[in-house]
């Protein structure tokens, strides 16, 4: 028969012995062998807590993919720079005036640039009588760096003199202003479209020339 003094050690002591069979085999169970998968919730929360911080460099791969893909799209080639040297023949569609610039006639234009924006355009027009136009002009030169498909214009306006030929005027010379735009259409050939309007003996001349000029090599 058990005595009462025994039977409360027992109960003592039982707790006890669960406690320290417990604990060890909890922390065995934290410390999974290689190859097991964490099951407690402390690993769940730090899976959770790497996820978190992966995220960021996930978004950052996409964003240098999208970067890269637009980086590689086709674009068109840089346009070059081109505003030659012409000597060139054409048409002057005589808008008002007695001179020949005045009337429709053959005409010959050219371009000899002296600077960069800065450029000499001696020409003439020539019928029954001629017409002499001696102007310099400032060229809106195009830059490099444009879209190849964009038009190689150079406008360019300026003044100068006009000479004339004939009977029409008592005073043969007189001022000249001009307007207009080359456009070269290939490496030999450039068109040109310019608007002269000459002052002479008190009376105002205007004439259209349209012409095609040839580049002069090495320019």
């Amino acid at each position: 028969m058990i005595s009462p003094k025994s039977l409360f050690y027992t109960l003592l002591i039982a707790p006890l012995a669960f406690v320290a069979t417990t604990f060890p085999a909890q922390a065995e169970e934290a410390q999974p062998t290689p190859g097991e998968s964490y099951t407690s919730a402390s690993f769940l929360s730090e899976d959770a807590s790497i996820s978190d911080e992966v995220t960021p460099v996930s978004f950052q791969e996409v964003e240098e993919d999208e970067l890269a893909q637009v980086q590689q799209r086709e674009r068109m080639p840089a346009r070059e720079a081109f505003s030659p040297n012409y000597i060139g023949i054409g048409l002057n569609v005589g808008l008002d005036g007695d001179t020949a610039l005045g009337n429709t006639n053959f005409a010959i234009n050219s371009r000899l640039q002296l600077t960069p924006e800065i450029s000499f355009r001696p020409g003439a027009v020539i019928g029954s009588n001629a017409s002499f136009l001696i102007p310099v002009t400032y060229d809106f030169t195009p830059s490099p760096g444009g879209r190849a498909d964009q038009l190689n214009l150079t406008p360019y306006i300026g003044g100068g003199a006009l000479f004339a030929t004939g009977d029409a005027t008592d005073d043969n010379f007189g001022g000249l202003i001009t307007a207009g735009v080359d456009m070269p259409i290939s490496r030999e050939l450039t068109a040109n479209a310019g608007l002269n309007v000459g002052f002479i003996d008190g009376n105002t001349d205007w004439g259209l020339l349209l012409g095609v000029g040839y580049n002069i090599p090495g320019n």
